[in-house]
């Protein structure tokens, strides 16, 4: 995976959620698409595993139902990795030095290696 483009949903700095682009160009259509993250259904999941992925359109999504910025129950936060396939892939994005803000809003649970598999 080449310079994948990069979403975001969640607070960032300051409560209220929103998408913004970590890399790469979005468009409006993908941008709400993929911001219906915040859907009752990726809560309920969230809320039964501590953790969802979501595929959408070439999209590997990780969400988990916590904020770092906002303490109110209902916070989400998510990040979708195009091209992505396994687990590992959208965790060696956070780990990536260069990702460090965005590997802050997911410290309360890193997706792990073993969640999506390699074959």
């Amino acid at each position: 995976m080449n310079n994948p483009r990069i979403g975001y949903f969640g607070t960032w700095g300051r409560s209220g959620h929103f998408f913004r682009s970590i890399n790469g160009e979005f468009s409006r259509r993908e941008e709400e698409a993929l911001s219906r993250v915040d859907l009752p259904v990726f809560h309920d999941n969230m809320k039964e595993n501590g953790y969802c992925y979501v595929v959408w359109e070439g999209f590997l999504g990780y969400a988990i139902p916590f904020s770092t910025d906002d303490r109110r129950p209902g916070c989400v936060t998510a990040i979708f990795v195009e091209g992505a396939q396994f687990s590992s892939e959208i965790l060696d994005i956070l780990l990536d030095q260069a990702n460090s803000y965005l590997r802050y809003h997911f410290l309360k649970r890193l997706p792990s290696r073993d969640d999506i598999l390699s074959e």
